[in-house]
């Protein structure tokens, strides 16, 4: 809806002027989240710029479209890879229709949520004293004050959100940074969760600064409904330098910007910055999410404003009539006369702290002076500028002054001098203000400039500079070996304004809204696609974050457009119409951990044309990090052809050919490519996989989940030579295990990664006693194990204090020579079993152990954990009492059993026997009556 809004503000403004090509349209990401590309996790704007009375968006597969025929719709793709977009162009009076087509590369991207923070100011001091942070969804939130970043509290959905994963212990980590400690970064690793608020709440304590870097990190691992929260970094402004911006006058100050808005942004703080419109002076405190009129009450000529700079604390200001005016806080104001002055510049330092206190420094300057002004002289100082011979020159020309700027984060003044000589050659002056000392270097232009002449100083070592007139770029890299002029075709047009990221990013507006971009040490511009009608004023904007924004002016209006760079750059790159109808694959974009033992899996899938063949490349860099297996499967479509490559990455565990362990571990890049992809940059699939220790890596030993707290035990004489007293350290040690002396006793030895559970320990491991008790050894010995290469009993001590990959550890076990004391005790345990430890305590004992994994294939960390065991004894009487008592038991049962089955026995016979007796009886008393039975028949036939 937000952004919805704004477009339908600007579009307004685009509606009654003519487009500048006849098919225009552009994508937007969510302009308030800290989103940089097009994802899965998250819908983006599109919108058609052009005149045609009707359009059509055709949306492949695997993408939903929410208005097919709206001139502003959004689009959400379900899975990542390569997607041809294209608006339809419908004319009503014509017949035939135009379409114009992008792709857009989506990357996978299963992060849903990210963090919000929320400063808490003090009313009186404006400093922020506590930082609340919750949980957003990012894909379908519909708080616009979230959206925006202007929330003071959570939303409802948001609260539900954060109590969610507070259940699942979810703990945010804070990482803040602020350039007035020259970049100290300090970290929260405790938070409170409110349950009032449903927010994690920190109090801050932090030195006034400009600007503060706030990098929030969760554990990854915690997810709910299949989705995960980003690392997020947020902005934070601990105190406004301008917090009003009216001194009691009702003067405002007007810009003599005519033609084109001049956006300055503060070099420190970005979320600083003036813009001149037609007319108009505006400042913002917020980066343009909120703009006013900046008002002065003063005895002057004139109001206009010509130029603008920053400094720590002041504003100052360039008037048309070539008088300063430094506005000290917006309560305090300085007028400076000095003639005619043509710019000013200031050297205004990031890295100012109580620890390091630097004042700034201001340069002033007309055609041939230059005046400076240290903030502790309060007044401007000429200097005296060198002369032509001084530069190598055999004539003392005169020269004049194009610009100046200050070397970034140096005290260097570099100005650009033009000599009046045949053919107006220019050179660079550097003047060091420290050692008061001037240098040059020529650059290898002549001629005479088009219009006034800016520069830009980049900020890294030495000094690379561009500087531009109204028609040509110019560059002179690493202090003038490399100069010249940039490949730049302007179309008609001319330069309207340069910018310069922090990561040496350069992009060029012209005065009819062409963009055009390159980099560092490049010498030539690429033209991107149309962002705006010729008739829109505009102007280019970089946050502190690098965020690449489009400033709109319209109607007395300033809005502020999210930029696609990165995207808009891939699409000059790369031709429109590709050779395959999709490309998509699993690859993740971030560094990827690989550890030995470990795998990792990626899949690539490739659609297209059965006319075109095609294939996917695997390319990789630092092979020998890892072992790749890629398996290829071939399906059919109609008309087309899939093509689908699984790539398995294992580390490869060879390390005989490396001298240690660190040799074999780095960062292996993994590229998949189509074979059909230009080959002027290329197009591929991209992942880092960090083979080496995961961070967060380590072992545990099962223990008892519950059991009494130990504060201190014993350890008799017998055992040390000395009795001693132990303090128990129970968040080291945990709950002991129970064991018995008599019993053999192994650990089990678990891997995580934080505190997920990954597999049981298979490998070697070893444990020592960390109080030097002797009570114990193994039940096994080199003989029995058959294997020389492992830790001997004598030479443990040793190699414990001072353990190395892989030099202490053979690759397999060797035969024993005839020196070898095949009776040692063997102390290598795993998961066979074969080596356990056997206990020799003679009473009760507590052994606090630590074990080491020492399979130096097993993993890149050093695996070591510890343990606590309380050995119980039982002496040889109590074992005589258990044996007979045993005993008897036994024959107890055994009596009771047999008589049991004796009686069983018994009652069946008895049982058996009285059924017998009744039968008989049955029998005696049936053949007592048959016989009555035929006598009285006898006498019945006598009758």
């Amino acid at each position: 809806m937000i952004l919805l809004l704004v477009f339908s503000l600007l579009y307004s403004c685009i509606a009654e002027t003519p487009a500048l090509l006849s098919c225009l349209w552009r994508v937007t990401p969510n302009e308030y989240l800290d989103l940089v590309t097009l994802s899965t996790s998250n819908k983006f704007m599109v919108e058609y710029l052009g005149t045609a009375d009707e359009i059509k968006w055709i949306i492949p597969q695997n993408c939903q479209v929410e208005d097919f025929s709206a001139k502003q719709t959004s689009i959400y793709c379900t899975k990542p890879g390569f997607y041809s977009i294209t608006v339809i162009e419908i004319e009503q009076n014509q017949d035939s229709y135009n379409n114009c087509t992008k792709v857009l590369k989506v990357e996978d991207d299963p992060f849903c949520y990210q963090w919000y923070v929320s400063p808490k100011r003090n009313s009186s001091t404006n400093e922020v004293v506590t930082i609340n942070v919750w949980i957003i969804n990012t894909k379908n939130n519909v708080d616009t004050e979230e959206l925006k970043g202007f929330a003071k509290e959570p939303s409802q959905g948001s609260r539900i959100l954060s109590e969610l994963f507070h259940l699942k212990r979810q703990e945010p980590q804070l990482q803040i940074f602020h350039e007035k400690t020259r970049g100290n970064v300090k970290v929260f690793t405790t938070l409170n969760f409110n349950q009032n608020c449903s927010c994690w709440e920190i109090p801050l304590e932090l030195p006034i600064a400009y600007w503060t870097y706030v990098t929030i990190v969760g554990y990854s691992h915690i997810s709910q409904d299949s989705c995960f929260i980003r690392d997020t970094k947020w902005v934070l402004i601990i105190q406004p330098e301008f917090g009003s911006v009216s001194v009691d006058g009702p003067e405002n100050l007007v810009s003599n910007s005519s033609t084109a808005p001049k956006l300055i942004a503060s070099i420190c703080s970005p979320h600083l910055a003036v813009i001149m419109t037609d007319g108009d002076v505006f400042l913002t405190n917020t980066g343009f999410l909120t703009i006013q009129n900046i008002t002065v009450n003063l005895p002057l000529d004139a109001y206009v404003v010509r130029s603008v700079a920053f400094s720590s604390n002041s504003l100052w200001l360039l008037m048309n009539d070539g008088v300063i005016l430094n506005i000290y806080n917006i309560v305090e104001t300085q007028v400076y006369n000095l003639g005619k002055i043509l710019g000013i510049a200031v050297q205004q330092n990031c890295l100012n702290s109580p620890l390091y206190p630097e004042e700034d420094i201001v340069a002033a300057w007309t055609n041939e002076s230059i005046f400076v002004r240290i903030m502790e002289n309060l007044q401007f100082e000429q200097l005296r500028l060198p002369l032509a011979t001084d530069l190598g020159f055999d004539y003392n020309y005169r020269m004049t002054i194009e610009n100046s700027k200050f070397a970034f984060g140096q005290k260097q003044l570099l100005m650009l001098l033009t000599l009046k000589n045949d053919i107006k050659s220019s050179v660079f002056v550097v003047y060091n203000l420290k050692q008061k000392s001037w240098t040059y270097f020529a650059v290898s232009i002549h001629g005479i400039f088009t219009g006034n002449v800016e520069l830009e100083i980049f900020s890294s070592s030495g000094i690379n500079v561009i500087f531009w007139d109204t028609m040509h770029v110019y560059y002179s890299f690493d202090m003038g070996k490399s100069n010249g002029m940039m490949d730049l075709n302007l179309h008609n047009g001319s330069i309207q304004q340069v910018l310069v990221s922090r990561h040496n990013d350069i992009v060029l507006l012209s005065d009819n809204n062409q963009l055009y971009y390159t980099k560092l040490y490049s010498h030539k511009f690429i033209q991107l696609n149309p962002y705006h009608s010729q008739d829109i004023s505009t102007s280019l904007y970089f946050d502190v974050l690098s965020r690449f924004y489009i400033i709109t002016v319209c109607d007395g209006d300033i809005l502020r457009q999210p930029y696609p760079l990165l995207t808009e750059v891939e699409l000059v790159l790369y031709p429109n119409l590709y050779p395959f109808v999709r490309y998509e694959s699993v690859f993740n974009p971030e560094v990827v951990h690989l550890d030995l033992n470990d795998e990792i899996e990626f899949k690539v899938n490739l659609i297209h044309s059965v006319q075109e063949a095609d294939e996917i490349q695997i390319g990789v860099s630092n092979s020998h990090l890892a072992s790749l297996a890629v398996t290829d499967e071939i399906t059919f479509f109609p008309g087309n052809q899939g093509i689908s490559k699984v790539v398995k990455v294992v580390a490869n565990t060879d390390l005989t050919r490396v001298d240690n362990k660190s040799n074999a571990q780095g960062i292996m890049v993994l590229e998949a490519k189509s074979q059909k992809t230009e080959p002027f940059q290329p197009l591929g699939m991209v992942t880092k996989i960090s083979v080496g220790c995961p961070p967060g890596r380590h072992i545990k030993v099962v223990k008892p989940r519950s059991c009494d707290h130990t504060q201190q035990f014993v350890i008799p004489e017998s055992a040390t030579h000395t009795e001693t007293t132990v303090e128990y350290d129970f968040e080291t040690y945990g709950c002991p295990i129970q064991s018995n002396h008599n019993q053999l006793f192994q650990p089990t030895v678990q891997l995580y990664d934080g505190d997920k559970y990954v597999r049981d320990v298979s490998a070697n491991f070893m444990i020592w006693e960390e109080n030097q008790r002797t009570e114990y050894t193994y039940n096994t010995t080199i003989k029995q194990a058959r294997c020389c290469n492992g830790f001997t009993w004598l030479s443990m001590s040793e190699i414990v204090a001072n353990f190395e990959y892989p030099s202490q550890m053979n690759d397999s076990c060797s035969s024993c020579d005839n020196t070898a004391d095949l009776f040692q005790p063997y102390p290598i345990m795993n998961q066979s079993g074969l080596s356990s430890v056997k206990w020799q305590n003679k009473q009760n004992a507590m052994f606090q152990f630590t074990a080491l994994v020492v399979d130096v294939h097993y993993s890149f960390c050093v695996l070591e954990t510890k343990f606590a065991v309380r050995v119980e004894y039982l002496d040889s009487g109590d074992t005589s009492n258990s044996v007979m008592e045993m005993v008897l038991g036994l024959f107890t049962s055994i009596s009771l059993t047999i008589a049991a089955i004796s009686y069983i026995y018994f009652r069946k016979a008895h049982i058996a026997t009285r059924n017998i007796r009744h039968l008989i009886i049955n029998k005696d008393e049936e053949s007592a009556n048959n016989s009555q039975w035929s006598k009285n028949d006898t006498e019945i036939a006598y009758a």
